[in-house]
């Protein structure tokens, strides 16, 4: 309908906002991948040509570029999206959005608090929940997801905040109440029954395998690099290590900067072998491009 409707009125913001919206998700979640995602980037930047100040536009325009490891890019239109929109949330937003990928968790949840304050219930700001929870401010990251109360995503970030906080029943709870169907077309078949057995406290040879045709189709299911990351925190704390390490390897690789690897009790598994100096090695040296852009783009005093 929204194509039909780009036909009929070309000339209507508004329409190819909704069109990029629409593509986006049916690019990370309705199995379009990277076509619908290149569909999504150019509606959008059909509705800023139409109307440069459409904010929703240049939000989705700019995560498009950040979850596809454009991050200087991304940066550099944030930063100055803040600097045309000093009071929307949604420009501080899609800034703690960039900051939070390139590994600078602090200055993304400083951001993600300007956001709130100035929208203080907008859904989209739910994700802030993910670097207050790689920061272990887990209350303040549930806060965050409750923005989004009973959504289906909500529950799964629910879930993650619990493991780290070693709620371990709570956390089976949140996955006991989340559909099956949602992590079809985001993950292996086998993913949503490995985790129910691993939560329930089933060791990793009863949890079931975790094949090299399940990680490629972790590995090829999204461009998106955070999600890589969280299924390996998940991989990793249910004992299959060697699926977690390559997950993790290809989520540097694609520019997510994974700060919190150092800290972040899910990992605590492989920092024993000799896989991980090298993996931090990586994020480290992700972290420091991306700071060393963000000092260059800082105004002279």
């Amino acid at each position: 309908m929204l194509e039909r409707a780009s036909a009929i009125d070309p000339d209507y913001a508004a329409m190819w906002v909704s069109l990029a919206d629409r593509y986006y998700y049916d690019g990370h979640y309705g199995g379009g991948g990277g076509g619908a995602l290149r569909r999504s980037e150019a509606s959008a930047r059909q509705a800023l040509a139409l109307d440069p100040n459409y904010m929703s536009a240049a939000v989705r325009l700019l995560s498009l570029q950040v979850e596809a490891g454009r991050l200087q890019d991304g940066y550099d239109g944030a930063r100055q999206l803040v600097a045309q929109h000093p009071d929307s949330g949604e420009a501080h937003f899609v800034l703690s959005y960039v900051l939070r990928y390139g590994g600078l968790l602090e200055e993304s949840a400083t951001e993600c608090e300007q956001a709130v304050s100035r929208d203080p219930t907008n859904p989209l700001f739910r994700s802030c929940g993910q670097p207050l929870m790689l920061l272990g401010r887990y209350d303040r990251a549930l806060d965050y997801a409750r923005l989004d109360s009973g959504s289906d995503w909500a529950m799964l970030v629910t879930r993650l905040i619990y493991q780290r906080m070693a709620r371990r029943a709570d956390a089976r709870g949140q996955h006991a109440r989340l559909p099956p169907e949602y992590l079809r077309g985001i993950a292996p078949d086998m993913f949503y029954r490995l985790l129910s057995r691993c939560l329930a406290g089933a060791p990793p040879d009863k949890q079931g395998h975790v094949t090299d045709d399940d990680v490629r189709i972790f590995l090829s299911v999204r461009e998106d690099p955070e999600p890589l990351y969280f299924w390996a925190s998940d991989l990793a704390y249910c004992g299959h290590t060697k699926a977690a390490l390559q997950l993790l390897r290809e989520s540097i690789r694609r520019n997510y900067c994974a700060s919190a690897i150092e800290t972040d009790p899910m990992f605590a598994a492989i920092r024993d072998g000799s896989e991980y100096g090298k993996l931090l090695s990586a994020a480290q040296a992700c972290r420091a491009r991306f700071r060393e852009h963000v000092r260059a783009r800082a105004p002279t005093p």
